[in-house]
């Protein structure tokens, strides 16, 4: 649920951080625009997660293949919001504000930081959680 909402009210101010202040601060630009990609990553991944991957674990009688074809897509793409999320850090200078950065600015790199650590989260309980449980359920453990 929070990264439906935060994606869509963060885009707007990273868009308006970046049209104000690239010219003295080429790096919002890139923030910017390696944003927009980390929302075209993540969106279809949570849908995806949410209508298919999620319902078929839960599934009295799992599909075994379709669901690990699944958690491998899955954390692929856990690795490819990685990447997108390392560009972010590090376009930012790691979430530094300069001196002069207004309230949007540092609303944008307080959301980002905030955004970060919840996909981080998001990708541990996946990865570290879901995923072993399921192995161990379709090994005959649980």
């Amino acid at each position: 649920g929070y990264l439906h909402r935060a994606l869509p009210y963060v885009e707007p101010i990273a868009a308006k951080v970046a049209t104000v202040h690239a010219a003295r601060d080429g790096r919002l630009a890139e923030v910017h625009s390696v944003f927009r990609d980390l929302c075209a990553a993540l969106l279809p991944h949570l849908d995806e997660e949410e209508q298919s991957l999620f319902p078929a674990l839960m599934s009295k009688e799992p599909d075994q293949t379709a669901i690990a074809r699944q958690i491998e897509s899955m954390q692929v793409e856990h690795l490819a919001v990685a990447k997108l999320l390392e560009r972010i850090r590090a376009a930012s200078d790691e979430f530094t504000l300069p001196e002069w950065a207004c309230n949007s600015y540092n609303t944008l790199f307080s959301e980002l930081k905030q955004l970060e650590s919840d996909v981080f989260t998001h990708v541990h309980l996946e990865n570290h959680v879901l995923r072993p449980r399921f192995a161990a359920s379709s090994a005959g453990l649980i």
